[in-house]
């Protein structure tokens, strides 16, 4: 995906409103391409990535402050745009198939800080925690 169609999808979204240290693409790669894994990946881990890759400094509310409604709005049109890519590249479009069909599902598990658990209940067992959050995610790629 090219940096000018991550931009235009960023202020699309509303993510990008101004010049900014942090644009969409820089947003993107610090979050997608960053050398930690998640349960490790920190505000502050985030800030100190940018300055090394970009030599620019930034604090980490400053970062905090991007996580918002324009944030999630701006990586679901990014994740579309490059879904629908993946699929108009493959032609899976094709009339001719035995099937009317194909769903992708995923799903991710985090555990949350123990006062949600009257809302969210963990599952105990081996994991042992008291609260957490489970998103699926499907979509049917024809």
């Amino acid at each position: 995906m090219s940096g000018e169609l991550i931009e235009n999808l960023a202020v699309e979204s509303g993510f990008v409103q101004r010049r900014s240290a942090i644009n969409g693409s820089r947003f993107l790669d610090i979050l997608m391409f960053n050398s930690l894994e998640g349960n490790l990946l920190s505000l502050g881990s985030l800030a100190e990535d940018f300055e090394l890759q970009y030599g620019i400094s930034i604090s980490k509310q400053g970062i905090d402050e991007r996580f918002n409604d324009r944030a999630v709005n701006f990586l679901k049109n990014v994740l579309s745009q490059q879904v629908n890519s993946f699929i108009c590249s493959q032609q899976v479009l094709n009339t001719n198939m035995p099937f009317k069909s194909c769903f992708v599902k995923d799903s991710s598990r985090f555990g949350l800080p123990d006062a949600y658990a009257s809302t969210y209940q963990g599952y105990g067992g081996a994991t042992n925690t008291i609260s957490m959050m489970s998103i699926q995610y499907e979509f049917d790629l024809l």
